[in-house]
């Protein structure tokens, strides 16, 4: 009886080593190729002595970092988010005791299917979950969120050839029209469009775990919630070799420049 209770201790250890042993050897998810060419470095907006300012950083070509800058009064303010890469890709943020963290679980072309984010704030902890779902050809098509406590949101993309005609969040329907150019680097709308849920999704994005890029660049954007309207429209400089070097955004109450940088 004692030698086989040794027995059967033994085969349980092995089992458990075993197990470890697999969770280690687990390969890291190939991520799909949907940039291609350059890759944004740098989006930038200065008006009146204030820059916003995007900055995307790089390593063997996968995202690595984003900042966002507030600069004005030559105080500058840093927002920054880290990117690791693994079975899961996972998105960070700190602050202090504030903290997010974003956790994105792929299929195996490499696209996220899921993800939960997790938000702290002083001493609250709170959940968000998405879902995300693809076309055939690998476009973003929908999106559900659901917070804890709270009923879920559902974002679904209308799409043609590529590019997004429509999409409804909240109580707000979202229409577009495109110019001629192709979406060389593919950017998002300044105010990323249908990925404008949380920072995290843009980043995402950007990491190539969300879909391919619209094909074209955007003409205009157009917001209706309730009887109200908003109407942007966007004009474009492209360099030599055809990427966006600036976007001026235009409204009934505001015009602003954004320039670009590709690497």
């Amino acid at each position: 009886m004692k030698n086989l209770f040794v027995i059967g201790l033994t085969l349980v250890i092995c089992a458990g080593f075993t197990a470890c042993g697999n969770d280690d050897d687990k390969q890291e998810v190939t991520l799909p190729t949907i940039f291609e060419g350059k890759r944004i470095t740098q989006c930038e907006l200065t008006t009146n002595g204030y820059t916003e300012k995007d900055v995307y950083s790089y390593n063997s070509g996968r995202l690595i970092s984003y900042s966002e800058y507030e600069i004005s009064n030559k105080e500058t303010f840093e927002d920054k988010y880290t990117i690791e890469y693994g079975n899961q890709v996972r998105i960070s943020w700190q602050d202090g005791n504030d903290s997010e963290v974003c956790t994105y679980s792929l299929n195996e072309n490499g696209f996220a299917t899921s993800a939960i984010l997790v938000t702290k704030e002083d001493e609250d902890v709170w959940n968000t979950h998405y879902t995300f779902e693809y076309d055939t050809n690998g476009y973003l098509i929908k999106i559900t969120e659901k917070s804890d406590g709270e009923d879920a949101k559902i974002i679904e993309i209308e799409r043609n050839d590529g590019d997004v005609l429509s999409f409804s969040y909240d109580d707000s329907q979202y229409t577009y029209t495109y110019t001629s150019n192709i979406n060389k680097g593919g950017i998002l709308p300044i105010d990323n469009g249908w990925l404008d849920v949380e920072a995290e999704l843009h980043i995402a994005y950007y990491a190539g775990i969300l879909g391919k890029p619209t094909k074209h660049l955007i003409a205009s954007q157009k917001e209706k919630f309730g009887y109200n309207s908003y109407e942007e429209t966007y004009e474009y400089v492209l360099d030599a070799d055809e990427y966006v070097k600036t976007c001026t955004i235009n409204s009934k109450d505001n015009v602003s420049s954004y320039n670009y940088t590709f690497k």
